[in-house]
């Protein structure tokens, strides 16, 4: 059974793999340095602080008007970038599902909220040990052999 991605058309997922594969791509999920690419200071491990600073970061690519909120045309928009892209981003290459985010009324979501949403999404289950702190040991336990 393929899975399918929800956008305008939809499209099965074993075709972006393909496409991936024929331009040489690497379809595995998080292909290294995976959430070590996080580390800014270089010393083996990625803090929460590290973390927010990349979902900054990646909040300022995804939010393409820059009014300071995203939409969800706007992440499935980052979404199919990153799939066809060739150098995907560690965070949003997992296939774990979709994140929780929690869009406000107007059906659009602040930094804030999507910061707290990929934190749980993707830190939390990551810190094992719960110190805030992603040890080499722990990202390495995480990634896909």
């Amino acid at each position: 059974m393929s899975r399918w991605i929800r956008c305008r058309y939809a499209i099965p997922a074993g075709l972006f793999a393909a496409m991936a594969l024929l331009s040489g791509a690497s379809v595995a999920a998080d292909a290294a340095p995976g959430l070590f690419a996080l580390d800014a200071d270089r010393n083996g491990s990625v803090s929460h602080e590290e973390f927010v600073s990349a979902m900054k970061a990646r909040f300022g690519k995804i939010d393409r008007n820059g009014n300071g909120k995203a939409t969800p045309s706007e992440l499935r928009g980052y979404g199919m970038q990153q799939m066809m892209s060739a150098s995907r981003d560690p965070v949003f290459a997992r296939d774990r599902g979709r994140p929780e985010v929690p869009f406000d009324k107007n059906g659009e979501v602040d930094f804030p909220a999507f910061s707290r949403a990929m934190t749980r999404f993707r830190f939390d289950p990551v810190d094992t040990d719960r110190d805030r702190i992603l040890s080499s040991e722990e990202i390495k336990a995480e990634t896909p052999r």
